[in-house]
């Protein structure tokens, strides 16, 4: 069973990088992540590192994140109302541009043969 923690803060800062440039025929949701960091409740600054294309928040909203250990699984914008789930948030592509290809030329082939 995981056991999941909650923490609590204002957003002092979100930083986006990317690791490379975007390709289109690329679904990598490593290659983009953000650097958060929060002011707990206790004053405390704390930086997490979320590797995701959303980000539900900007500098100065108040925010939960739920971990799974150190990990931000999930966020809670107690501002906007906004949330997502980091884990569900870049599903992996069911197709890939190669795969149509394939089933196109595929069809055309059938066709004119």
């Amino acid at each position: 069973m995981h056991e999941f923690k909650t923490l609590s803060g204002r957003l002092i800062e979100a930083r986006r990088y990317l690791t490379r440039a975007a390709r289109l025929r690329d679904h990598d949701p490593a290659r983009e992540r953000w650097e958060l960091w929060l002011t707990t409740t206790d004053g405390q600054e704390e930086k997490h590192v979320v590797a995701s294309r959303l980000m539900p928040a900007r500098s100065g909203h108040a925010v939960t994140l739920i971990l799974l250990g150190d990990e931000p699984v999930g966020m809670f914008n107690l501002d906007a109302g906004y949330r997502v789930n980091f884990a569900r948030a870049d599903p992996a592509l069911l197709l890939r541009p190669v795969d149509v290809a394939f089933v196109v030329f595929g069809a055309l082939a059938s066709i004119l043969a």
